[in-house]
């Protein structure tokens, strides 16, 4: 009986654990959300499996150090991110696989739900705020910017324009048309914006909105970020956040964060929630469930990372 390493306590229930253990597997829980590299190690021994769904981070010497891992499933898009030695562990024969769209309507969802308030400036509003008054502006008069036009940015861009938005879609070398939405140079499409939500993946180079790139912005501009906090340059928009020009809300708490911005000029979480509804849970792990089966029996399965997707 080989055992399969599933950590953290969010994915996988009891019913996806019965259908592993059908299958002739035996699973084992890490439960902790950040486990250090020398947990991971000691967990990995012996391990043929393993399901990463927690924010650990899969390094050359957690591969290196576990030589029974055949094969390893993120609960998530951006394994990259989370698997940095995934390099290496395709060179070495491990069966790699990620679930990209598995939690794409709630994160679009989460997006929207937290752009509207922003737009009304709901949060300065409030009785705990201390203003009284905005004058703000009805969907229908705005112009929404989707930056990254993904599964999560297809269904953002939906979303809002069925509420009346005027939607745009920054250009990408992935992203040249769409038959539903016009597609504008990122640096045209910018000055044009009342909303920005982005949805990029984790990029290996410069931040998306730069400093320069916030400054393109018009006065009033609502920025939502629910890809990753360093998808925008932290200092500068914090400094525009501070005179009011612009205003943001991120899906988790950026480092170097100033804790004095006035009231409703900077929202952000304590931790990621965008992906955190009952259906996305469920539905991820039953996916991982099947494609770990895939992957340790040798069968194909859609969500495998091949070696053709490197770099």
């Amino acid at each position: 009986m080989s055992e399969i390493l599933v950590t953290d306590t969010l994915f996988i229930d009891s019913e996806n654990e019965q259908v592993m253990t059908r299958a002739g597997h035996r699973v084992v829980r890490l439960e902790k959300l950040r486990a250090t590299e020398d947990e991971l190690i000691a967990s990995l021994q012996g391990k043929a499996g393993y399901i990463l769904g927690g924010i650990e981070q899969v390094t050359d010497r957690v591969l290196d150090a576990s030589p029974s891992l055949r094969a390893i499933a993120f609960t998530g898009s951006g394994y990259r991110e989370f698997i940095p030695a995934w390099p290496k562990a395709l060179q070495k024969g491990v069966r790699l696989s990620a679930a990209p769209g598995a939690n794409a309507q709630s994160v679009a969802e989460f997006a929207v739900a937290l752009a509207l308030p922003m737009l009304r400036n709901v949060f300065a509003l409030s009785a705990t705020g201390g203003s009284t008054f905005f004058m703000g502006r009805e969907f229908s008069s705005q112009t929404a910017l989707i930056v990254g036009f993904g599964r999560v940015g297809q269904i953002s861009a939906r979303i809002l324009k069925s509420l009346g938005f005027r939607v745009i879609i920054a250009a990408h070398p992935s992203v040249s048309s769409s038959a539903s939405f016009p597609v504008v140079e990122i640096d045209e499409a910018l000055p044009q914006a009342d909303l920005v939500s982005l949805h990029v993946s984790h990029p290996s180079g410069d931040h998306v909105l730069s400093e320069e790139r916030l400054g393109q912005m018009r006065d009033g501009t609502v920025v939502v970020n629910t890809a990753f906090p360093d998808a925008v340059e932290t200092t500068a928009a914090a400094e525009q956040a501070r005179s009011g020009r612009i205003r943001f809300a991120f899906d988790a708490r950026p480092e170097r964060l100033p804790s004095d911005l006035p009231h409703g000029a900077f929202m952000s979480m304590n931790a990621q929630s965008g992906f955190l509804t009952k259906e996305a849970i469920k539905r991820t792990s039953d996916r991982v469930t099947n494609t770990m089966l895939n992957l340790l029996s040798g069968r194909p399965d859609p969500d495998e990372i091949r070696v053709a997707s490197r770099p």
